[in-house]
């Protein structure tokens, strides 16, 4: 398995970008050495012993004497591996936010796979509506659509996902009022809030959900409880949580305290 190859760039890394690359490479092993991270990511053994003090306070790894463990329960990038899984409950959610949705609306996307079966559902449904988003999925889902204003973000493109990213995806978003952003991520938790598992990606969504008016959740049940590397937003800055039937009434409560409004799919 060879994560990094390129040590000279590694050197380069920014901090985060590398805490990221550290966690994925010890999800990947199961475990390591504090020695072997610090020659694969040419660092000195210091520098990764921050970096693992900082993931263990996420909860992400346990340290061990002299090396770290993968904690199980933290989440890691499918990217878009991750398409099919949880697909009937994916479709639910989206079938429930659909009706949240209004002439009229300005919306943002991001780069999210529920995110895209709700897309699907968009075709002559509802008039004038004007979508922006860094996904690619979601802009070829609805670029046919003739009831739909099309703004495709630019940026520094991400394959793993098939999004776009970066200061230029940031900078462009800015410009923008939405009257809703409809957004996933990768781990929910009411009191550690919404995380990702990709710092880029984490800041996109931070952004857009900046600048929106409403805040609307897609989000499985599988995704309840977890954690990811990047915190990126808290849950009581939700505005509306849709989630499918087999979320628990207890977790609804929990959520509903913090004054989110939430719609079970199918309930």
């Amino acid at each position: 398995m060879e994560l990094v190859t390129n040590n000279d760039r590694n050197n380069d890394l920014a901090p985060q970008e590398r805490r990221q690359l550290l966690f994925e490479y010890i999800y990947k092993a199961g475990s390591a050495k504090i020695s072997e991270l610090a020659s694969r990511f040419n660092v000195s053994e210091m520098t990764i012993r921050r970096d693992i003090e900082i993931l263990e306070k996420k909860n992400l790894i346990m340290r061990t004497h002299g090396g770290v463990l993968y904690r199980e329960g933290t989440i890691y990038d499918l990217g878009l591996a991750g398409k099919t899984v949880h697909l009937n409950e994916k479709m639910a959610i989206a079938r429930a936010a659909l009706p949240l949705i209004e002439p009229g609306d300005l919306i943002a996307f991001d780069a999210s796979t529920t995110g895209a079966e709700l897309a699907r559902l968009l075709n002559n449904n509802i008039e004038d509506l004007t979508i922006v988003t860094n996904s690619l999925t979601v802009a070829n889902v609805v670029a046919p659509y003739n009831n739909i204003t099309l703004i495709l973000v630019g940026g520094n493109l991400r394959p793993k996902a098939l999004s776009t990213v970066g200061p230029l995806a940031a900078d462009i978003v800015d410009h923008f009022n939405f009257t809703k952003m409809f957004f996933s991520c990768n781990a929910v938790d009411p009191v550690e809030g919404l995380t990702d598992t990709n710092v880029a990606e984490a800041e996109m969504k931070k952004i857009m959900l900046q600048r929106a008016g409403q805040r609307i959740l897609l989000a499985d049940s599988s995704k309840i409880g977890k954690r990811a590397l990047v915190r990126f937003w808290p849950m009581e800055e939700v505005d509306v949580f849709v989630t499918d039937a087999q979320t628990p009434d207890e977790a609804v409560q929990v959520f509903q305290d913090l004054g989110v409004q939430v719609i079970k799919a199918g309930s």
